[in-house]
């Protein structure tokens, strides 16, 4: 058994080119089990971690060795970590250390990927995978406003599943939607999408047009133009 911190393993995210070959290949009325359970169980893997994660900031950590869950006191950042189980143990700024600045948090959609957790082992056929499969990739582009519960569009938590950066990301998830294999489902959430964003951009033009204006205020002009004269 391993010891420490080489026994804490984290799932990859899936390969871009993967989705785009199960999208196009089921596009086409081939149905490869193979490669949607290699897309699915991937997908699935890296949001068990991603859940895994968010329960051990919570304080309450999984035993990498044995799964059982160790109750650690949040307010001890270096306390050691022990599995009563099998005698596991770190501490818990080494165990940071193995996800940190890997993609591998919530981002605000920890309700996605309980739900495709949750609902993957109830998949009985290809295309119910590959159903759920599509429900993920156009939930992934979305955030979640902490206040109102409302998402928004901000930064999408796409690279967190998929192992690509964020511009990449968005080009597949375009090509999902508006490509040969792309469902009314994905179209219609990334047509959302790109109204929110553009709306998005607007509210934050006008956000800096009246920061600007107050700053003028306050530096004694009506308006952010230096040559407007002084009331």
């Amino acid at each position: 058994m391993s010891q420490g911190i080489e026994a804490v393993r984290w799932a990859r995210r899936v390969s871009p080119a993967k989705i785009r070959q199960l999208y196009r290949t089921y596009a086409t009325g081939i149905v490869d089990e193979d490669l949607i359970d290699e897309v699915a169980y991937g997908l699935y893997a890296r949001c068990e971690s991603i859940l895994t994660i968010r329960e051990a900031k919570l304080g309450r950590v999984k035993c990498p060795c044995c799964e059982r869950v160790i109750v650690r006191d949040r307010k001890q950042k270096n306390d050691p970590i022990v599995c009563g189980g099998c005698g596991w143990a770190t501490t818990w700024h080494e165990y940071c250390g193995t996800f940190r600045r890997k993609n591998l948090g919530p981002g605000g959609a920890a309700d996605v990927f309980e739900g495709f957790v949750t609902r993957l082992p109830s998949c009985r056929t290809p295309d119910e995978k590959m159903r759920l499969i599509d429900w993920l990739m156009h939930e992934c582009h979305k955030m979640q406003d902490r206040a109102t519960g409302e998402r928004f569009p901000s930064r999408p938590v796409a690279p967190n599943l998929i192992r690509a950066n964020l511009t990449q990301c968005m080009a597949l998830l375009d090509e999902l939607a508006y490509g040969p294999a792309g469902t009314p489902e994905t179209r219609s959430a990334q047509d959302a999408w790109n109204e929110k964003v553009r709306a998005g951009r607007e509210q934050m033009k006008s956000q800096v047009e009246r920061s600007r204006a107050a700053r003028a205020a306050r530096q004694g002009r009506p308006g952010s133009d230096p040559r407007a004269p002084a009331s």
